[in-house]
Order: C-alpha cells, then structure tokens, then sequence
C-alpha cells in the first residue's frame, strides 16, 4: 500500500522503576485500519534513559487473508541504573519508503 501508518501503544502509559524493565506492544495497522502491508519494518531508532533488551525490530508478513487486526510489535525497555523513566524513538517503514515515527515515554 501506500498509505503511512498509525499505532497505538499497549499498556498507553508504560511504567518502570528506577534501573527497572517493563514491557510494551505497539500496534501498527495502515491509516485504513488494516493489517500494514507484508514488507513494513517496524524499528527502534534512538532510546534515552535505557535500552531494549531482546529483539528492536520487526518485519511485517503477508497477513494471507487475515482479519484486520492491527500487527503487534512487542519490546522490553531496561531502564539505566539512574533512570526511572525514558523514551524510545520507534520508526515503522512501509514497503513504499512511508516512514512514520512514534515516540513512546516512560514514565
């Protein structure tokens, strides 16, 4: 497709303690609502206060006929040893080249 992408990030508000890790999801789908076209990257870009433990990326696949759900992207932000709060730059990229960025914060 050649439409961007929306997302919406689950929990709405992440939450981590001092030093701490906490997960998140971050649900993509294209700005129709469907399911992001087979080829979409979904990609940490920066973090501050922390880093992500675990996979930062995902490659969407075909949905093959799926219902129109958006794709979750799940990741783990650990945050510093002095940190109780942070954010992570999230870019997701269509097969067209459409990039769209969020950011997540951490509180």
């Amino acid at each position: 497709g050649t439409s961007g992408l929306s997302a919406e990030v689950s929990p709405a508000a992440p939450s981590v303690a001092l030093g701490g890790s906490t997960g998140f999801t971050v649900l993509v789908e294209d700005l129709n609502g469907n399911y992001p076209a087979a080829g979409t990257v979904i990609v940490v870009t920066d973090t501050v206060g922390g880093t992500i433990v675990g996979p930062d990326s995902y490659d969407v696949a075909d949905s093959c006929g799926a219902p129109p759900v958006p794709f979750g992207a799940s990741f783990t932000f650990k945050a510093d040893d002095d940190a109780a709060s942070g954010q992570v730059y999230i870019s997701g990229i269509t097969p067209s080249g459409i990039e769209t960025l969020w950011v997540v914060n951490i509180d």
